[in-house]
């Protein structure tokens, strides 16, 4: 039914993300998609900022994050194509979303003290 299925994923939630990963294999499994996972770095932003920080770290961050993905897909058991991306996750999800002409996004909610984490699955159509 759904062709390509992007799962944004927060690397510092592992729980939610071992979560979604098992979400999306299973739809993968039903309908034999292929699957994506990004992860949104925040951008440092104005180039003043970025001057005061380290050389290298942007790199450093994106293989940590690409690091901590891969180990999340192994544990899963889920082959799926990895991307890391910078700047505001909203924007970044969509941008991506629309150059992979994805079918489907599986997004999960965080927990709350008030509200049970669940996850959902909303599709958007053509984004």
């Amino acid at each position: 039914m759904f062709k390509s299925i992007l799962v944004p994923v927060d690397i510092t939630v592992p729980g939610d993300m071992a979560k979604l990963l098992s979400r999306a294999g299973a739809l993968k499994d039903t309908w034999g998609s292929e699957v994506h996972v990004v992860s949104v770095m925040p951008d440092p932003g104005f180039a003043l900022v970025s001057q005061q920080l380290p050389k290298g770290l942007e790199h450093e961050a994106r293989a940590g994050a690409k690091g901590s993905l891969q180990a999340a897909l192994k544990e899963a058991g889920l082959s799926a194509e990895l991307h890391i991306q910078m700047g505001t996750i909203y924007d970044q999800v969509i941008k991506l979303a629309e150059q992979l002409d994805i079918d489907l996004i599986v997004i999960g909610a965080h927990q709350t003290r008030s509200v049970r984490a669940k996850q959902i699955v909303l599709q958007l159509g053509p984004v």
